[in-house]
């Protein structure tokens, strides 16, 4: 696994010093987004045997929406932490422009089953199945905060932390 971890660093690195080179500014015209290619680390409690890596199969469609509170909505599916498909359901706002290709964000998502039969089984582990007991439908809040960097109009670089504790690096393809 380490040789994918640095594989990862390595393009990252790569692509954040092309995108300097170049003279790109974000694309507010651009109204969808596909999230894909997420890699992720609980620092937390990195020795128990969670999925990580490469491994969450992560794919969320994000639509820009025009609200003076909310800048997207967010829907998808990833494998959590214990390797159960959940569905996500999410919004974006965007805390602060920190360049022209550079943003502050925060996602706020419910990961967790919904009526399909391959999100049965989101809530039978971990936090998701104390949720559940008490509830009665397994899910967890994901608060993501991190920042967007566009490396072309049509392509970013996401790096941000899950509370409480999961790094994640991430690519965005704007449509």
């Amino acid at each position: 696994m380490r040789m994918t971890q640095l594989l990862f660093v390595l393009l990252f690195g790569l692509c954040a010093n092309a995108a300097i080179a170049a003279d790109v500014t974000m694309n507010k015209d651009l109204n969808y987004s596909l999230n894909t290619g997420s890699f992720i680390y609980h620092a937390y409690s990195p020795g128990q045997t969670y999925t990580q890596y490469f491994q969450n199969q992560f794919i969320a469609v994000e639509k820009k929406i025009d609200n003076p509170i909310i800048d997207s909505i967010i829907a998808g599916t990833l494998l959590n932490s214990y390797g159960n498909r959940c569905a996500l359901f999410g919004v974006q706002k965007n805390w602060s422009n920190l360049s022209d290709r550079m943003t502050f964000e925060g996602v706020y998502s419910y990961a967790g089953e919904f009526f399909f039969d391959a999100f049965s089984e989101c809530g039978e582990t971990g936090i998701y199945h104390d949720i559940k007991k008490a509830t009665g439908l397994g899910f967890a809040p994901y608060i993501y905060h991190g920042i967007e960097y566009d490396l072309h109009p049509n392509v970013s670089l996401e790096a941000g932390v899950i509370l409480p504790g999961i790094i994640v690096f991430s690519i965005q393809w704007h449509l």
